[in-house]
């Protein structure tokens, strides 16, 4: 399995990762969010879309590869737009109707879609002085195999990961009674999304460990 499966199999799978509290704290600093409209990008199950929804935005879209992982409430809601396909394609499309964001978010998948090419594309959808949040790990992955065992509610956990030289990381996923998860993105480090986003953006850095969170506002 390489592509993200439904919602419900993710969080069985990524238990450890999808019950965090970046959820929380990225949206805070997305506030405020009242009257806003936000981009939520790779947006997954669509959690930080309800977040935005909950904290008054006016309308969300959660932009996604893959049609099983937002969750079906999300087609519930008039104001929600839930677009499946590529991050960078679906920009430009937006750009070319005049579609226009104030806010931006991407939950740990922005090493799935940030390049040069989509860097311009989500700027182009963005008014000046909106917000760009997203979060990322900021340690890069060894070339040798690093192999993690865990419990969780009872449930055994196994993740390998490893990094290739064209900077990709490789990543294994593994449950007991489930089939294993595989998937592989671009290491982005601190100087590369400096590079991509300062022509764009004034960049601020939140360090939390292996994690960087940053907040950036459109120039």
């Amino acid at each position: 399995m390489s592509t993200y499966p439904d919602h419900q199999t993710y969080r069985a799978l990524y238990k450890k990762y999808a019950d965090g509290r970046d959820v929380a704290e990225l949206g805070q600093l997305l506030e405020p969010l009242l009257g806003t409209r936000v981009l939520d990008l790779c947006g997954g199950e669509g959690d930080l879309t309800c977040y935005a929804r909950n904290h008054g935005a006016e309308y969300v879209t959660l932009i996604d590869a893959s049609v099983k992982m937002p969750h079906e409430n999300l087609h519930k809601d008039s104001h929600i737009r839930v677009i499946t396909g590529d991050v960078t394609d679906t920009l430009r499309r937006m750009k070319k109707t005049g579609t226009m964001f104030n806010r931006a978010v991407c939950r740990q998948a922005v090493n799935y879609w940030l390049g040069e090419e989509s860097a311009e594309a989500l700027a182009g959808v963005l008014v000046p002085e909106s917000l760009f949040v997203f979060n990322t790990f900021n340690q890069k992955p060894d070339i040798r195999p690093r192999v993690i065992e865990y419990m969780l509610d009872s449930h055994f956990f196994t993740e390998v990961s490893w990094l290739t030289g064209d900077d990709m990381v490789h990543h294994v996923q593994v449950r007991d009674g489930f089939p294993p998860h595989t998937t592989e993105f671009l290491w982005l480090s601190r100087e590369k999304i400096h590079s991509l986003l300062e022509p764009y953006f004034v960049i601020e850095e939140i360090v939390r460990e292996k994690t960087s969170i940053y907040r950036c506002i459109r120039k």
